[in-house]
């Protein structure tokens, strides 16, 4: 069980107390009720299957970027 508190849009310094002590609670078991987010699994990211294939293409692409700059200046 690994258990995550994220997703606070830029409300972090209150949203991340409240979710850290719920997910405290959930993982400690201490919570009496269920969680709207319990039954809940986040959805893979879309064509990735646990290789990052995509990371040398991503690395080309800032590589062109970064020769052109220097090309500009």
């Amino acid at each position: 069980g690994v258990f995550h508190a994220f997703g606070c849009h830029g409300s972090g310094v209150v949203m991340m107390r409240w979710l850290g002590c719920r997910t405290a609670q959930i993982a400690s078991r201490q919570l009496n009720e269920k969680s709207s987010f319990s039954q809940r699994s986040l959805p893979p990211f879309p064509f990735y299957r646990g290789t990052s294939w995509f990371l040398p293409v991503v690395e080309m692409w800032y590589r062109f970027a970064d020769w052109i700059d220097r090309k500009r200046d």
